[in-house]
């Protein structure tokens, strides 16, 4: 398994981040998300505490389990302005993986 990156589109301070999907498949087969714990953490560097942290239910949702489809919901970035790296980790049935990783520049807000 190769693990992807995605850099999400830069997001001014204090604006929404937009909703982003993601298809998780292994050699053009859908990864079953039935039961699936997804974890996805923002960090300002590798070491620090998360900056967020989502999970299904609190801003992931599994859009179409059979088909390996989630969301990372919308949300109002507050970050301070910086780059910031993630990670999307998923457990399903007993197999824990790291299928997504990348990053998302936070700028600075003029009209605040």
């Amino acid at each position: 398994m190769i693990q992807g990156v995605y850099d999400f589109p830069d997001v001014v301070k204090g604006d929404t981040f937009n909703a982003v999907s993601f298809t998780i498949a292994i050699d053009a087969i859908a990864v079953n998300l039935t039961g699936a714990a997804i974890s996805v953490k923002f960090r300002s560097s590798f070491n620090s505490p998360p900056s967020l942290s989502l999970s299904v239910g609190s801003g992931v949702t599994v859009t179409n389990a059979a088909g390996g489809v989630f969301r990372i919901n919308a949300f109002a970035c507050n970050f301070p302005v910086g780059t910031y790296v993630y990670d999307i980790q998923i457990s399903v049935g007993g197999t824990i993986k790291t299928y997504i990783k990348g990053s998302l520049n936070v700028l600075n807000e003029v009209t605040s």
